[in-house]
């Protein structure tokens, strides 16, 4: 038997974002057959990294804590794939989203002549409502 000496991940670039790389792991390795079956499944692995990080999270184990918080990332693109949806595309608009609306609460805050810090988070939450039913 040849030895093993290539993966078809290797021709993976690796100064690609960690996002983009993700989305690229996942996509040679569909092309195996390596998919989740339906995204309800995709979505139950997501759940279940959820439940791994917050377990870790109570052992206050920082790097066991990062492994399973890389891994509540990582099933959320192949979750996101299973939809059939662009991952890059779909945080760029979530970071889009809260960019206009977090300017939005700064700009009525300073408009009130009131600092954003916790002592003022129930008037910069109605804020952030505010902004969500004006489409920001």
């Amino acid at each position: 038997m040849p030895k093993f000496t290539a993966s078809i991940l290797d021709a993976i670039p690796s100064d690609l974002s960690a996002l983009e790389k993700a989305c690229r792991l996942l996509e040679k390795t569909s092309l195996l057959g390596w998919v989740w079956h339906s995204p309800a499944d995709a979505a139950a692995k997501v759940k279940e990294e959820i439940g791994e990080a917050e377990d870790a999270s109570r052992q206050e184990d920082r790097e066991h804590l990062l492994e399973e918080c890389g891994d509540v990332l990582f099933s959320a693109v192949s979750y996101i794939t299973s939809l059939g949806m662009d991952p890059v595309q779909a945080l760029e608009r979530a970071n889009r989203k809260f960019y206009n609306r977090f300017t939005y609460i700064e700009e009525k805050m300073h408009e009130k002549g009131l600092p954003l810090d916790i002592q003022h988070e129930a008037e910069e939450s109605a804020l952030w409502q505010e902004a969500k039913l004006k489409g920001l």
